[in-house]
């Protein structure tokens, strides 16, 4: 069923707040507006008779309309036929169920409750399938590492067999030792003499390197 308000119960249409008088003028202000510098612009200052009403009309939205009494609807047309059969009651109490659903459509709150609750269910739902579009990425990115590993393990097995048999069967020179060179020394060699000789040739340029600096520092003090 599909009820709706009694035309002879109908409220009146209010008229529109810029065909309304304002200080004894048809929709004018008495003084007009200025520009104002805000946030780097330039901009008209706000119209204060139409600010007034945005502000009615949403204190108005804001409010809880009253529940439509019984006597307020009427049955103009039937949906279902099967219903038209039942009792007085079960028509009351799904005439009370349809009354309390359009009051809660129509209430601001819960609009703005449903709004958010889809927003939110929204929200959730692409959240799943970025999970889900994540998941199946790792599966597929694992899945291919997983293939190039087995195939980068039988290369190795592959490159390793073929290389023992390549030098299994390489057939490499034999190497000829070398002797190493020795300094030949001669049998008859006397090594006493060899370093007293040595010790004196060490002490005749040391006893020179003596005499030379001592004769140096005499020149100088004669001078």
């Amino acid at each position: 069923l599909i009820m709706g308000p009694k035309k002879e119960d109908a409220p009146a249409k209010r008229a529109p707040a810029s065909a309304r008088k304002v200080d004894g003028k048809q929709g004018q202000s008495t003084a007009p507006r200025q520009f104002e510098y805000r946030g780097g612009f330039s901009v008209l200052e706000p119209d204060q008779q139409k600010h007034k009403d945005l502000l009615r009309r949403q204190r108005l939205s804001e409010q809880t309309r009253p529940k439509p009494k019984p006597a307020d609807m009427r049955v103009h047309r039937v949906l279902d036929r099967s219903r038209a059969s039942e009792s007085t009651e079960d028509r009351e109490a799904a005439r009370n169920r349809w009354v309390e659903e359009m009051q809660a459509k129509a209430d601001p709150k819960q609009i703005r409750l449903a709004a958010k609750q889809r927003e939110e269910e929204k929200r959730q739902q692409e959240k799943q399938e970025e999970k889900a579009k994540r998941e199946q990425f790792e599966q597929d990115w694992y899945a291919r590492q997983a293939v190039n590993q087995e195939l980068q393990q039988k290369r190795t097995v592959e490159a390793n067999a073929k290389a023992r048999q390549r030098w299994a069967e390489a057939v490499l020179p034999e190497a000829s030792p070398s002797q190493e060179p020795v300094l030949p020394v001669p049998e008859n060699v006397d090594f006493s003499s060899v370093r007293q000789r040595m010790a004196a040739e060490r002490a005749s340029r040391g006893a020179a390197i003596v005499g030379s600096r001592a004769s140096s520092s005499e020149s100088k003090e004669g001078q």
